[in-house]
């Protein structure tokens, strides 16, 4: 036997009401009771309970169910076609391709070949042969292997897992029942024996598959939701296009890429290419830096930095106040998703920003490294993104300032090693590896050149070969 809700083996005990469920430990029976007393000492099935909308059943019946639902009704592949149709199809051909590996043995002593081929409107049912039926109902890829959306399937629809959503599933399709039966009534449908049953297959079929498909959202929403207080999730190009689906990943120019690739740094002039956006953006930085929302760098900061710092996440810019600063801060944090889905490096999502304000005065900001290999000094930062803006109509500014970036360090400490240097012109974007690349900001002396840099980190762990 095993513990009715972690399933683990071993010292077990029975629920001391019903004698029929065991647990492995006090908590897992508290934890459990919220299902668990839905069933716990019933003795019949109530089938229908107009009242209340449920349907109770006892523990047989319970894995009896079960059964009937993933031989019948649950169909993955649906699921995940209703969610994305491209990767359903590769979900199919892979999960076939584990499924054959795993029975290879079955498979020599089955007569019929196992061909796993159904469509997305089709059920569970055994075209050629009863060990087929849960084909749809399972996962065989392995963990390591599946995608987002494979792994929310995977633990929305676990075996083990699905008696704890039953008492939400039958109150669900006992609803739908209901107020079907209720509107078939008002219309005048002849309700009989027949017409019941009908109505019962097609509620436990469409109310699984809707069940389960707002299950399967609700788990990939809530493990890939863009938060600044979950900085470590994959930036997958699936739920960029889940939560901006007319919105392409085209952000980048495959030159850019590809001298990003090759040399770890890349420099981009006219990055959102609009005079307007611009301008617009240079007096929403400038009305925030005279509304004083930059503070001061630190104490212990204040010896290599003079520029003033405002800290925002993408979430709390509003959109209807400052629409250009809302505008560049979604186009970096789509960057991550463009690179890991036209890149092989691994990066994750990330909505943190930095804007610093250098005063036109000769303010500056000292050779440092962003993030280091030690893994004392290491702070996840991957990729550096630095975006200029330091115009606005009323300006004539020819003089921007530059950003140093220093391509080798010399062993002697007190001599610069060799540097690149880039005009922080507006509306410029200069992407590079954290880790291997410090750079500096020069100090400039020039009257009329306030200067705005938004930067944005993107994250990901340290690559074997230190290339990153």
């Amino acid at each position: 036997m095993k513990c009715n809700l972690c399933q683990k083996e071993g010292d077990l005990s029975f629920c001391s009401k019903c004698k029929k469920v065991t647990y492995c430990s006090r908590e897992c029976q508290v934890e459990d009771w919220k299902n668990h007393k839905l069933v716990c000492g019933k003795q019949n099935v109530s089938v229908e309970n107009q009242k209340e909308n449920k349907l109770l059943l006892v523990q047989d019946d319970q894995n009896v169910l079960i059964k009937i639902l993933r031989k019948h009704f649950i169909n993955i592949y649906r699921y995940i076609y209703m969610i994305d149709q491209k990767e359903a199809d590769q979900f199919k051909q892979r999960n076939t391709y584990y499924y054959n590996k795993k029975h290879e043995n079955q498979t020599k002593q089955c007569k019929h070949k196992h061909d796993h081929s159904a469509s997305p409107h089709t059920e569970n049912k055994s075209q050629n042969g009863s060990c087929c039926t849960t084909f749809f109902a399972k996962i065989y890829i392995p963990d390591k292997e599946l995608t987002h959306i494979e792994r929310a399937a995977k633990e929305t629809l676990a075996k083990h897992k699905l008696p704890y959503v039953l008492p939400e599933l039958l109150e669900f399709i006992s609803k739908k029942f209901y107020k079907l039966k209720e509107d078939g009534l008002k219309d005048k449908l002849e309700w009989n024996k027949q017409t019941q049953t009908y109505l019962i297959g097609e509620c436990l079929k469409g109310g699984c598959q809707q069940f389960f498909i707002n299950k399967i959202k609700e788990y990939s929403l809530k493990d890939q939701r863009i938060d600044s207080k979950q900085p470590l999730l994959l930036a997958t190009a699936t739920t960029w296009k889940a939560n901006n689906p007319k919105i392409p990943l085209e952000y980048l120019s495959k030159e850019s890429l590809s001298e990003f690739m090759t040399k770890g740094y890349t420099y981009i002039k006219k990055y959102v290419n609009a005079d307007k956006f611009v301008n617009n953006l240079y007096k929403e930085l400038n009305y925030l830096e005279m509304d004083g929302r930059f503070d001061e760098p630190s104490i212990n900061d204040s010896k290599t930095r003079s520029d003033r710092l405002l800290w925002l996440t993408l979430g709390e810019i509003s959109e209807k106040d400052f629409p250009n600063v809302k505008k560049i801060a979604f186009q970096l944090s789509a960057l991550p998703y463009e690179f890991n889905h036209k890149t092989q490096i691994c990066v994750q999502i990330s909505e943190l920003f930095q804007i610093s304000y250098f005063k036109a005065n000769g303010s500056f900001q000292k050779p440092h490294y962003e993030s280091s290999f030690d893994g004392d000094q290491d702070n996840g930062r991957k990729i550096n993104c630095l975006y200029f803006n330091s115009l606005d109509d009323d300006i004539d500014c020819t003089n921007y300032g530059k950003v140093r970036l220093y391509t080798s360090v010399s062993q002697n400490q007190n001599e610069p090693g060799d540097f690149v240097e880039y005009s922080m012109e507006p509306d410029s974007l200069l992407i590079f590896k954290s880790r291997l690349f410090p750079y500096e900001i020069l100090s400039n002396n020039s009257s009329n050149s306030k200067r705005f840099v938004v930067r944005y980190w993107i994250t990901g762990p340290i690559e074997l070969n230190k290339k990153f």
